[in-house]
C-alpha cells in the first residue's frame, strides 16, 4: 500500500496541493486516472477534517472546489494482524470517500508495528479519535463486529446523521458497500465498474 506520495508536512503548509498533484498523476487508464483524482480529493478532505478551526461544524475543502463540508468521521477500531488491519482500512477509506467522512483509525493499538513505520501515506496521521472539540463527536453510531455488514448493506450511509460512525473488528466490507444500492452510483463514479481495470 505504498502511496503515490510521501509528504509529512503539516496540513495548511501547501502539502495538500502537492499531495493532490502527485497522487493524481496519470496512470494511463481511464479508471486508474479517475481513482487517483478521487483519492487526491479525499486526501484534501482528510487533511481539512483532521485540522479544523476550534469549534467549527464544517470546513472548506480545497480539493472539492473549496466547498464547505460538515465535519464527519469514521472511527475504525481494528483487531488482528496486518492483513486484517489493511483490509478494514482500505474498506473504511472507500466508505470515507463515498460518504465524505475522514477515517480515523487506531492502527497501532495492540499491534507491534506502527503505521508510519510500515507505510508512506498522504493521509493525515491516523489518530485514535476525531480532533478535540468537534461538535457532535460524542453522539456515535456504533457498528460492531457481528452486525456491521447489515449496516453497510441495508442502511443508507449517506443519511447517517451522527458526526461519528464507529466500526469495530476486522472485516473487509468493500464488497458490501459495492452491493449497497444507495452507494452504488457513487462507487461507480469514484472507482469505476470495469473489472479489466
Amino acid at each position: 500500500m505504498r502511496s503515490a506520495a510521501r509528504d509529512t508536512s503539516p496540513a495548511g503548509s501547501g502539502s495538500d496541493a502537492r499531495t493532490a498533484t502527485v497522487a493524481a498523476q496519470s496512470s494511463g487508464s481511464r479508471w486508474g486516472d479517475q481513482r487517483a483524482t478521487t483519492f487526491a480529493q479525499y486526501v484534501t478532505l482528510q487533511h481539512a477534517f483532521m485540522n479544523p478551526p476550534p469549534g467549527a461544524k464544517s470546513v472548506r475543502v480545497p480539493g472539492l472546489n473549496n466547498e464547505t463540508r460538515p465535519l464527519r468521521y469514521l472511527v475504525v477500531k481494528p483487531c488482528c494482524q496486518l492483513c486484517n488491519r489493511l483490509r478494514v482500512l482500505l474498506s473504511a477509506v472507500a466508505l470515507g470517500i463515498l460518504t465524505e467522512r475522514a477515517v480515523v483509525m487506531d492502527f497501532d493499538r495492540d499491534y507491534y508495528g506502527k503505521f508510519t513505520d510500515l507505510f508512506a501515506s498522504p493521509l493525515s496521521p491516523l489518530r485514535a479519535e476525531p480532533p478535540k472539540g468537534v461538535p457532535g463527536a460524542k453522539r456515535v453510531r456504533s457498528l460492531g463486529w457481528l452486525h456491521c455488514m447489515q449496516g453497510f448493506l441495508c442502511d443508507d450511509p449517506l443519511q447517517w446523521p451522527e458526526a461519528v460512525v464507529a466500526i469495530e473488528g476486522a472485516p473487509s466490507f468493500l464488497h458490501t458497500i459495492w452491493l449497497n444500492p444507495k452507494l452504488r452510483p457513487r462507487f461507480k463514479q469514484a472507482f469505476g465498474d470495469d473489472p479489466s481495470e
